[in-house]
């Protein structure tokens, strides 16, 4: 099962957290996986490239977090936003392999 928490603060997006592997198919062949992969590691490279300097990733074997360093920053947060709209239409359509939750902090 995935786990995906994004974190608000003053209702704006600060953490995006994904975690586990879906167990949809074989690795290699899990379209959940690779969906969830493409999607949050998409997002990264779109805040390196759109804003630089705005968030903290770390990352590890079935693991990723990005943190939003500057709140008020309004492209970092329609990145995040845009992830996770992007995931929950996954979840949607496979709620038993990938589950979100959205927490105020």
């Amino acid at each position: 099962m995935i786990r995906i928490k994004l974190t608000e603060r003053q209702g704006k997006a600060e953490t995006l957290l994904a975690e586990g592997h879906a167990g949809y198919a074989e690795m290699g062949q899990d379209l959940v996986c690779a969906g969830v992969s493409c999607i949050t590691i998409g997002t990264n490279n779109a805040l390196d490239e759109l804003a630089p300097g705005t968030f903290q990733t770390e990352t590890r074997e079935g693991y990723l977090k990005i943190r939003i360093l500057n709140l008020d920053d309004p492209t970092a947060q329609l990145v995040l936003r845009t992830a996770w709209i992007q995931l929950q239409t996954i979840a949607e359509s496979y709620p038993e392999f990938i589950k979100l939750k959205k927490q105020e902090v």
